[in-house]
């Protein structure tokens, strides 16, 4: 085969690399679709802003969420472990053993959790990571970073899933927003937003 084809043959990548190579995006709608991101992105800005931060809608992800077989499941579960015990356990084993969930009141002054008819109820978590993309030997400076939200109705083993996590939007660099003062809250606002509306209209 080498004598027939001579030093090309030898050059072509063997069978793990070939399987490697195809798991690289090509593009970044590849990227998009792997992170549940390949929805339509609304520009955000506030005032006269030197960048658009895009956000992801968070209702248009959470009806792709819904759709996952067996996820709708988990509103009635969490709810119904919270339930199953009025007060608060003092060894906290699951997430819902929390105080919160059996104080957290709905808009008519009810228990969140309780009495929500066809309804579901769902909790989550925001966090948010700052990372250098130009690499360590990068300026320490330049720093852009990603939210996430992940689903606490969920079980350990799934929460923190990229398949059930909701990205927000990118935080572009180069300098990450100053906290204490609250140079975050634009990037928050569309988020806070269409939470709010989630918990008032349901």
């Amino acid at each position: 085969m080498t004598k027939l084809f001579g030093s090309s043959l030898l050059k072509l990548p063997n069978i793990e690399q070939v399987a490697v190579l195809e798991t690289i995006p090509e593009g970044i709608k590849t990227v998009e679709k792997k992170f549940n991101l390949d929805i339509e992105t609304v520009p955000y800005a506030h005032g006269r802003p030197l960048k658009v931060f895009e956000f992801y809608p968070f209702f248009e992800w959470f009806s792709r969420f819904l759709t996952i077989p067996g996820i709708a499941e988990y509103s009635d579960r969490f709810c119904d472990e919270v339930l199953s015990n009025s007060l608060t356990p003092k060894d906290k084993i699951r997430t819902s053993d929390g105080r919160f969930y059996r104080e957290f009141e709905d808009g008519k002054g009810g228990l969140f959790v309780a009495d929500h008819g066809e309804e579901g109820r769902w909790f989550f978590l925001l966090y948010a990571n700052f990372f250098n993309v130009e690499g360590k030997g990068a300026c320490k400076r330049s720093s852009t970073g990603i939210m996430a939200i992940t689903c606490l109705n969920l079980p350990p083993e799934m929460r923190n899933d990229i398949a059930y996590t909701y990205i927000p939007g990118i935080i572009q660099g180069h300098h990450e927003p100053i906290s204490t003062s609250a140079q975050h809250q634009h990037y928050l606002a569309p988020v806070v937003s269409q939470f709010e509306i989630g918990y008032s209209r349901g």
